[in-house]
């Protein structure tokens, strides 16, 4: 699984360089034959997929209420900072 994930970041385009890490270094982009036909089925996987979404589902409007209550409070603190003059 390593692998493949490796491979898949080597072979995305940089945001930022517009061209995949693999072909900077190599110069040359690596081509990968891969059946798309094969599934893989994993009971285990599927159940823990669905809980982690629910789980997403159900935090992420915490998530949202605690990244704003944050923000109030670093924006307080650096508003409360008078400009000092030479």
């Amino acid at each position: 699984m390593m692998a493949m994930s490796e491979i898949s970041y080597n072979n995305t385009k940089h945001s930022v360089t517009k061209i995949a890490p693999f072909y900077a270094y190599y110069r040359y982009a690596l081509r990968i034959n891969r059946v798309a036909d094969i599934k893989f089925r994993s009971p285990a996987s599927e159940m823990y997929g669905h809980i982690t979404s629910g789980l997403h589902k159900l935090l992420s409007p915490l998530l949202e209420v605690v990244t704003e209550s944050t923000a109030n409070c670093y924006n307080k603190k650096w508003q409360s900072i008078e400009n000092f003059r030479k």
